[in-house]
């Protein structure tokens, strides 16, 4: 039970990183600003793709914690740097969109 709270909070978190864009891309398209929302579309990407990257990660972990595998944490370990690798790209896209979003969106 434990597990399955890691992974909704995972995923809520990766939620809030999903819907805020998506609110202002919705807002670039009624304001015609096709560029500002492509940037928008671009951070969504990330969050969904840094989504499913920690669902697979806890995924991975709780098979090696059920099967005492050692090579399946390693794999977890693993995808937890990639995880934060998108993560870091994430947030610098979503920190430029944000920068942007009071100014194109006047």
């Amino acid at each position: 039970m434990g597990w399955f709270l890691l992974v909704i909070i995972q995923l809520l978190f990766a939620a809030e990183f999903l819907l805020f864009p998506l609110f202002l891309r919705a807002l670039a398209l009624g304001a015609k600003n096709y560029g500002f929302a492509r940037d928008c579309t671009k951070v969504v990407i990330f969050a969904a793709a840094y989504a499913g990257e920690r669902l697979l990660t806890w995924v991975m972990f709780y098979v090696a914690i059920t099967n005492f595998s050692k090579g399946m944490f390693w794999v977890s370990v693993i995808l937890m740097w990639v995880g934060f690798i998108i993560f870091l790209v994430l947030i610098t896209f979503y920190a430029l969109v944000l920068l942007r979003a009071r100014s194109e969106l006047e």
